[in-house]
């Protein structure tokens, strides 16, 4: 059975997703198309000017590393004009153009992760009173998500864009791969000058695995927050990848 992919458009109501138009039905939820497109181009079409959108936090720079230094960051589509570096979501749908799905929990504790690390990141320990822990625990988790939802609804591109969610540029691509244990693979497949790369930074998130919390750490009401905020994530990456995240709500995990 063909895949129905959850935010491809409806015609029932309209909604704005940081200046980039889409559509969603009357429950709030973005709803299914006849047919999901094919995750991988097939070899006979012409994939000689594949354009990547790089979504933050889903292997983005490993894919830059393997597209290697004749793949330009500059003028590849028309963006919403934050001043994020490579992350700026695509204003309208890109021709020839693929990204990179990832669970959108593993995608918040990555972020957490690297952003601790960041020396900006003291703003949360002293104006959103986060607790300061190394290791971090599930409380200083908590107070992050808390407060970064919090700063995202007055700043959509804090933390340089990395919370904006990723249905705000896979819902303007041609192709969506996975961040799984197939994605060498899948990648390979899309254009014959790609079948020997290597994605040598790929599972070495190391930082992330570090960190010492995933979203089980959450509390309801972070949960619901997240749940509210990627909802159209957790639904994309059960449609492109074939696997529900545990931490996704119900309609988003739900079998299509």
């Amino acid at each position: 059975m063909a895949r129905r992919v959850s935010w491809l458009l409806s015609i029932l109501q309209v909604q704005t997703c940081l200046g980039v138009s889409v559509q969603v039905d009357d429950r709030g939820e973005a709803a299914a198309a006849p047919a999901a497109a094919p995750l991988i181009r097939k070899a006979e079409e012409n994939t000689s000017s594949w354009v990547f959108v790089h979504v933050p936090k889903t292997a983005g720079t490993t894919i830059w590393d393997a597209l290697g230094p004749s793949y330009t960051d500059s003028g590849r589509y028309d963006e919403v004009q934050f001043a994020c570096m490579k992350h700026n979501p695509p204003k309208h749908h890109v021709r020839n153009s693929f990204a990179i799905v990832r669970e959108p929990c593993e995608r918040l504790v990555s972020e957490f992760a690297w952003a601790k690390n960041q020396a900006w990141f003291d703003i949360y320990y002293k104006d959103y009173g986060v607790v300061k822990t190394f290791p971090p625990t599930c409380e200083m988790f908590n107070g992050w998500v808390r407060s970064v939802l919090q700063r995202y609804t007055a700043q959509s591109d804090v933390e340089d864009c990395h919370l904006i969610p990723q249905w705000c540029y896979l819902s303007k691509v041609d192709r969506i791969l996975p961040l799984d244990d197939r994605l060498q693979r899948n990648f390979r497949a899309l254009a014959p000058e790609f079948r020997t790369a290597v994605l040598k930074r790929l599972n070495s998130d190391d930082s992330a695995r570090r960190s010492n919390v995933t979203c089980a750490c959450l509390d309801a009401e972070n949960m619901l927050a997240i749940q509210r905020h990627f909802r159209e994530d957790f639904a994309t990456w059960r449609e492109i990848s074939g696997r529900s995240s545990p931490f996704a709500p119900q309609s988003a995990s739900a079998a299509a």
